[in-house]
């Protein structure tokens, strides 16, 4: 929970190109909840992500576990992609109004532990995506999915790369944390050779 104040990503820039739509898949969402409470690095912006919270998940012997015994069940923050649409979001549950009371017992217990309060996510938004993007979004949603950190809320998460690429053929998923921004940066640059083709 000393962690919890992570900063957003910001979204990302919207393309000049006007793009055909996405392929016709429904709406697929997963909630990070990695073991042991742990947050997640989310590899297609390379920035960690907030996991669900259950004292249940405690490491026996904890310090901090008799006061954390006191924190009530936290969502984690929940990954939408609409492929059909190009659209992806990040979202915190913690940020509805719904959950206000939840969030200000939450902060309340943080407070006496870690002498701080936590604050959570606005949402983030990313449009126009492109098929590069698109697809090393259902990669790392399904690897999450697949080692335990994720859980599926809606839709139906890739059980396979091969499933990916035969969606999305031809698309690069970016697969390392390292390559995230120069195989992003690339796929920007040949959009924009493409939108100067269409201009010439």
């Amino acid at each position: 929970m000393a962690e919890a104040t992570i900063t957003p990503p910001p979204p990302t820039r919207q393309s000049t190109i006007e793009r055909q739509p996405g392929p016709a898949l429904p709406e697929m969402a997963i909630e990070i909840a990695c073991p042991l409470n742990r947050n997640l690095l989310w590899g297609p912006r390379n920035i960690v992500l907030r996991g669900r919270w259950d004292s249940h998940n405690l490491t026996p012997g904890d310090q901090s576990q008799a006061g954390l015994l006191k924190m009530p069940v936290l969502p984690g923050i929940q990954l939408r992609l609409d492929a059909r649409n190009r659209r992806a979001t990040m979202t915190d549950p913690l940020a509805d109004d719904e959950n206000r009371s939840l969030l200000n017992e939450a902060n309340a217990v943080h407070e006496a532990v870690f002498g701080s309060r936590f604050s959570p996510w606005n949402e983030v938004v990313y449009e126009d995506m492109s098929d590069d993007a698109l697809a090393t979004w259902m990669y790392w949603m399904m690897r999450a999915v697949n080692a335990g950190n994720a859980r599926v809320l809606d839709g139906r998460i890739p059980q396979r790369e091969q499933d990916i690429r035969r969606t999305l053929p031809g698309a690069v998923i970016v697969k390392k944390f390292q390559d995230s921004a120069e195989q992003y940066a690339n796929s920007q640059t040949r959009e924009a050779a493409a939108a100067l083709d269409t201009q010439e």
